[in-house]
């Protein structure tokens, strides 16, 4: 399989190089796409614990009396730890990409009403 290759957008200043340099991306469609549902975020102060997982509810057939259901299970399909400044980073490029497509979905909405 061929490896993707994607230059980053700017340079990002290493300390332990001790000057900018240009990140490249490697292996992006190599990595398998998960899903996730249920997310739990822990912290030690120094660094964040972000597991994602999968919730999955269970199989309720006609027999089934739901009402004795009490418990469901989420898997854990991936764990992530980032300093706080990485996850300050990490927040404020997930809320642009938020807002863009909330806005691009306003924007369909409203080319439909037309």
């Amino acid at each position: 399989m061929a490896t993707t290759r994607r230059k980053g957008p700017a340079k990002r200043r290493l300390p332990a190089a001790g000057k900018s340099l240009r990140i490249e991306w490697q292996g992006l469609d190599e990595v398998p796409t998960i899903f996730s549902n249920n997310f739990l975020v822990q912290t030690t102060g120094e660094e964040f614990f972000i597991t994602f997982c999968q919730l999955v509810p269970p199989l309720l057939l006609p027999t089934t009396d739901a009402s004795k259901v009490d418990t469901v299970i989420s898997k854990a399909t991936v764990r992530i730890a980032m300093p706080p400044a990485r996850l300050q980073e990490f927040v404020v490029l997930l809320t642009g990409q938020l807002n863009r497509a909330s806005l691009e979905s306003a924007m369909q909405r409203e080319e439909k009403t037309k």
